[in-house]
Formats: C-alpha cells, sequence, structure tokens
C-alpha cells in the first residue's frame, strides 16, 4: 500500500491563483471551471475511494456539463498531457472518474514529492489546427505555442514550448519543430502584448504559455519562473529547474 505524501502548500504556480489574475485583467483565456476536493485522493492509488468522492466527480462532472464535451481536465499543477487519451482529453462523462484517478496517478510520480490534487480544473476545448498527433503521447495533437518569461511587466525572452526532441519521443517528425523566429510580424506584436499584459497583472517572475488558435492567440498557463524550461542558448538557461 502506497503511503500517502503529505500535502505541498499551495503555491502561486497553482492555476487557481493566477488564473482569476488573467482573466480579471482580461487577457484572452480558455473558458474555465474550478472544483477543490475537499479530501487527500492519493488512497486512490490503492484502489480506495477517498472521502467526499462522489461529491468531487458529481462537482467536476457538472464544470464539465457546463463547459461542454470534449474537454480538458486538469489540476491545479497539471494536465499529464503526454498521457492524453487517459488523462486530460475528455470527451464523455464516463470516464471522468478514471481520468481523475489517472491524473492522481500522474501528480504523484512526476514530483519527487507528489504534487497536490486539492483542485481541479475543467476548461474549454480551444478550436486549433493540429500540426500532428503524437502518438506516443495518447494522440496528444501538437499545436503551436510559445513559452515567454517575463518580470514584472518586462519580458526578458521568448521559446517554442515544444522542443525538437520532444517532438521527436511523441512520434513525430523533427521537421515539425517551429521556432520563436517563425512568428509573422503581427504574429510577434500579438504575442508580446499579451506577455506584457500577463507580466503587468502577476507581479514576480514567471513563464507564460501561449497556444495559437483558431481564434487568436490564448494565454493557457503560467509557472513560476524558477521551474520552468528554456531552450539551450538562451542566456537565462540553467537558472531554472525544467518542469
Amino acid at each position: 500500500m502506497p503511503m500517502p505524501k503529505p500535502m505541498i502548500r499551495q503555491g502561486s504556480t497553482c492555476l487557481s491563483y493566477w488564473f482569476p489574475i488573467i482573466e480579471a485583467a482580461g487577457l484572452p483565456v480558455p473558458k474555465t471551471v474550478i472544483v477543490r476536493a475537499k479530501s487527500d485522493l492519493t488512497m486512490l492509488l490503492d484502489g480506495q475511494k477517498p472521502e467526499g468522492w462522489e461529491t468531487l466527480l458529481a462537482e467536476i462532472i457538472d464544470a464539465a456539463k457546463t463547459i461542454g464535451y470534449p474537454c480538458f481536465l486538469r489540476t491545479g499543477y497539471g494536465s499529464g498531457k503526454h498521457q492524453w487519451r487517459d488523462t486530460c482529453f475528455v470527451d464523455q462523462p464516463e470516464v471522468l472518474p478514471l481520468h481523475v484517478a489517472a491524473l492522481v496517478e500522474w501528480s504523484h510520480m512526476v514530483d519527487m514529492m507528489g504534487l497536490p490534487t486539492d483542485v481541479w480544473v475543467v476548461r474549454e476545448m480551444l478550436p486549433v489546427r493540429p500540426l500532428a498527433y503524437l502518438e506516443n503521447y495518447g494522440g496528444m495533437p501538437l499545436v503551436r505555442e510559445v513559452r515567454g518569461f517575463v518580470r514584472d511587466g518586462q519580458v526578458l525572452c521568448k521559446h517554442p514550448y515544444w522542443p525538437k526532441q520532444s517532438i521527436v519521443d511523441g512520434g513525430g517528425s523533427a521537421s515539425l519543430f517551429t521556432p520563436s523566429s517563425s512568428l509573422t510580424s503581427p504574429e510577434e506584436i500579438v504575442v508580446l502584448d499579451l506577455l506584457h499584459r500577463v507580466g503587468r497583472a502577476v507581479p514576480g517572475s514567471w513563464s507564460v504559455d501561449i497556444l495559437d488558435t483558431d481564434r487568436g492567440w490564448y494565454v493557457t498557463d503560467m509557472a513560476e519562473a524558477a521551474r520552468s524550461w528554456h531552450e539551450p542558448g538562451c542566456p537565462l538557461r540553467g537558472t531554472e529547474v525544467s518542469r
């Protein structure tokens, strides 16, 4: 039987901290519903139902009904997107219990101390034009994304979100890699404006992930800069921790 891991104190990396701020600031973000678990879910790792399990599931199912299917499921700290079909991609309510359990397991394994699973997030699946579907990542759609680093409104650097090797490991061709320089001049203006706006709205040092969609560029994720990856050659590389 796995020993329950101590709950990590919720930090600013949690979506429940930064998302309401950038939503209130008018940034383009996915429709999002946040649900809070009231008990330790690590019992699921041993096949047991934690206290309040049915209530939590009912709230997540209600959130998914509000957002609509398919929807995107994650915790406050991550989505396990490299296991796309089993974790974050939800196309019907019947699979939600399995996906919640899979995300609890992912959260337990991805970090040495385990990531908290007290915050659950249901988001709309934004309309995108995938470059490919990466079967080694559970059929995850590969979409153009940019990761920028900001500090108190200042843009420090920006990179393609997907490193070339990560695309290859997912089963895609290295030719699918899209460097930041591939942005057109109008796209560059939009992306930099979004990064500046996020940096002004949320004090401190952050990585900010921006997704190319049929509706334009959307801010989808943020993390403390010290826990985020820089591409090789970036002057800030080595000062951060890959997540």
